[in-house]
């Protein structure tokens, strides 16, 4: 096999992976959604003592994954990091 064929070879493959792993990418972002499609968007504020772990284990049921529920909170509410303030709004899932 000659030089430019190789080189060839190798781009294509190399798109290949590319397109894979965005269509994965793309089912994860999805699958997490999808986790909470019953449950509807509701503001809630902050009191003394929550975390996103509490909040989440007051809205979501034992065998659901609070990791998942927290990635929704933070992304819905723009949020960086975990910390919350005291009387901060958030809008939370609330099961319909």
């Amino acid at each position: 096999m000659n030089k430019r064929c190789r080189k060839f070879l190798i781009n294509i493959l190399s798109l290949a992976i590319i397109i894979l792993l965005f269509i994965v990418f793309v089912n994860a972002v999805k699958g997490d959604e999808t986790c909470f499609k019953e449950y509807k968007k509701v503001s809630y504020t902050v009191s003394a003592g929550d975390t996103l772990w509490s909040i989440a284990g007051e809205n979501i049921s034992s065998e659901q994954d609070k990791r998942l529920y927290i990635d929704n909170i933070k992304r819905i509410n723009k949020l960086d990091s975990t910390n919350l303030r005291i009387g901060q709004e958030l809008i939370i899932l609330k099961k319909n």
